[in-house]
C-alpha cells in the first residue's frame, strides 16, 4: 500500500496553550483510521490543519507525498472531513453539505 499522507512534527498553539507538539502520523491508502482520545486533546484542531480551516505553527503535512500549506485546497476533492457538530442550513442536503465543508 502507498502512503495517503504524512504529517511530520505538526504543532499548534492558542495563546499559552499547547495543543498539538510534535505530531507525528502516517496513514497508508486503502485503509480506515480513526482519531480517538478525551476531549482537549486536539482531533479537532488537528482535523481543521489538515481541511485548511487553521494554519500550523510548525511541522508539515504531506499528501501523496506532496506538501501542502495552509490555504491549498488542491487536495480537498478527495479529503474528505464532517465535523461533529456540522453546520448546515435546514434545506440543504447530504450531498450539499459534503460540498459546502
Amino acid at each position: 500500500m502507498s502512503e495517503l499522507l504524512r504529517i511530520q512534527n505538526l504543532s499548534k498553539t492558542f495563546g499559552r496553550r499547547e495543543v498539538l507538539r510534535d505530531f507525528n502520523l502516517a496513514i497508508e491508502s486503502g485503509r480506515v483510521y480513526g482519531l480517538l482520545g478525551r476531549n482537549g486533546e486536539g482531533k479537532t484542531t488537528l482535523a481543521r490543519i489538515l481541511m485548511g480551516v487553521i494554519p500550523a505553527d510548525g511541522g508539515s503535512v504531506l499528501y501523496r507525498s506532496r506538501p501542502i500549506a495552509f490555504g491549498d485546497s488542491s487536495y480537498k476533492r478527495e479529503f474528505g472531513y464532517v465535523p461533529e457538530d456540522p453546520f448546515f442550513y435546514e434545506d440543504m442536503t447530504v450531498r450539499g453539505l459534503l460540498a459546502f465543508n
